[in-house]
């Protein structure tokens, strides 16, 4: 299943953006623009349907450290966004997924930066127009059923899970476990170094010949075993090098 576009809203450096996603995407800009965080929103996706989301963004320092860093308008409910969109292009379906996180209350007891998800929702699109499969508001979940009409779901949610993950545990909602296992497939790397000097804990690649076997022994453990090795010139600093196209998806950022 591919990912086909992400955006992100309200989120570190992060004021709104969204952006269509091909085999392989290529970020370039100077330090502190956003790159990363650009990466690291595609890995709360991921924590969002492992259940984990809340402890993700509290462990970065809390909503205080993970909302949008820049001025803000007075807004009531002003919430971290993310969406992502998957293609599975043998059935020709569309997955779509959003989460929003924001503050507690200021009545509720906790930490004050606390974070908590507040909405979510999943749908597919098949034909002319998207179908809801869950969503959830607050505590309450709504998902789509056996018969395909929406149902309330007997348990609530608690803040700090997301409907996503308690829906997947429980086995009954095939779509829902579909978009689950597709995005807790994710690998993320993003340890490497082409430069020559070994920095404390970071392994530096020096060569590029390096580069490319830790890059090949990658591919084989995703199940292509030839793209890297193929690619592979005898490149030399300052020199050119090529890669031929492969179905392996991977993301990257500098």
């Amino acid at each position: 299943m591919q990912l086909r576009s992400m955006s992100a809203a309200n989120y570190r450096s992060l004021r709104a953006i969204r952006m269509d996603i091909a085999g392989v995407n290529l970020f370039i800009g100077e330090n502190g623009v956003g790159k990363s965080n650009l990466y690291r929103a595609l890995q709360l996706v991921q924590a969002a349907v492992r259940g984990n989301l809340a402890h993700e963004i509290a462990a970065e320092g809390g909503m205080a450290s993970a909302l949008w860093s820049g001025p803000r308008r007075e807004e009531k409910n002003f919430r971290i966004k993310f969406e992502v969109e998957l293609i599975d292009e043998e059935r020709a379906i569309i997955f779509r997924y959003r989460v929003e996180a924001g503050l507690r209350p200021p009545a509720a007891a906790g930490f004050a930066f606390e974070p908590q998800i507040k909405m979510e929702e999943l749908s597919i699109e098949t034909g002319t127009r998207p179908v809801t499969m869950m969503k959830r508001a607050g505590p309450g979940i709504m998902v789509r059923g056996e018969r395909g009409r929406m149902e309330e779901y007997p348990e609530q949610a608690l803040a700090s899970e997301t409907a996503i993950a308690l829906l997947g545990d429980a086995g009954h909602y095939p779509e829902v476990g579909t978009f689950r296992r597709a995005v807790d497939a994710w690998r993320f790397y993003h340890g490497f170094r082409t430069d020559r000097v070994r920095h404390s804990g970071s392994r530096a690649l020096r060569s590029p010949r390096r580069f490319w076997i830790r890059m090949a022994a990658i591919s084989r453990r995703a199940g292509d075993p030839y793209p890297y090795s193929r690619g592979y010139r005898r490149s030399r600093w300052g020199h050119r090098f090529g890669l031929q196209r492969s179905k392996a998806f991977g993301t990257a950022a500098g």
